[in-house]
């Protein structure tokens, strides 16, 4: 019997509904988003704050968003949350002998899949004239639709994870037999992934663009209503 077993990270970052980043490994994410504030002279700091998991009990702050301030921040634009949904999993994989067929089954499924709501505080900003009550349950808002999401992707991820992929053939092949299924899981995984960050992506401009970033109390109000009922 053969055996192999890898871990896949995956992550995507989206700045108030607008993806930056996707389909990057989780270590890598701040040091993408500190890349891209470099090339607009901004600096990092020296001690970066964690990232934030979401959690109903521990609502953002305004303290939360330390990033700096866009040199080019689009007008009207008055504070961005860097959200997103850090996923990962882990696939397991053997080849068993089929009797004395002389062929084997090989079989890969995924174990320890997590799919989990984040935010950057230290590329998410506020403009300090602008900081209210109102702004700031707008913010808490993306974060809400990323924990959705998230959810729905665990559940997706979930049902491809339990169906796994088995492949059969000589036993003379079962190197190839086992990368194969190793790659046909992970592609649907990562399917998963991209459609559901397809979804978000829509449902997070939808969000800014009918409330007006927040600004249409009457288009907010609404909307929190939806955020509250997707969290159910």
């Amino acid at each position: 019997m053969k055996k192999a077993i890898k871990l896949v990270s995956f992550c995507s970052l989206i700045i108030s509904g607008l993806i930056l980043v996707k389909n990057i490994p989780f270590g890598e994410q701040r040091a993408t988003v500190y890349a891209q504030d470099a090339s607009d002279n901004h600096q990092p700091s020296p001690t970066p704050a964690p990232v934030i998991i979401w959690d109903k009990n521990r609502p953002l702050t305004w303290d939360d968003f330390q990033g700096p301030i866009p040199e080019n921040r689009q007008e009207g634009i008055d504070a961005e949350s860097v959200t997103g949904v850090h996923s990962d999993w882990k696939i397991e994989s053997k080849c068993d002998p089929i009797g004395n067929s002389g062929k084997v089954k090989c079989t890969a499924t995924a174990t320890n899949v997590t799919a989990q709501a984040t935010f950057d505080p230290n590329t998410s900003w506020v403009d300090p004239e602008k900081k209210t009550d109102k702004l700031l349950k707008h913010e808490q808002g993306h974060f809400d639709i990323s924990v959705h999401f998230a959810r729905k992707k665990k559940k997706e991820m979930d049902k491809v994870a339990e169906k796994g992929v088995t492949k059969e053939g000589p036993a003379a092949d079962a190197d190839k037999l086992l990368k194969e299924a190793e790659d046909e899981l992970e592609a649907a995984l990562m399917k998963v992934c991209d459609d559901i960050n397809a979804e978000e992506d829509k449902m997070q401009k939808e969000y800014d663009d009918q409330t007006n970033h927040g600004k249409d109390d009457k288009e907010q109000e609404k909307w929190n209503k939806k955020i509250e009922n997707l969290l159910k």
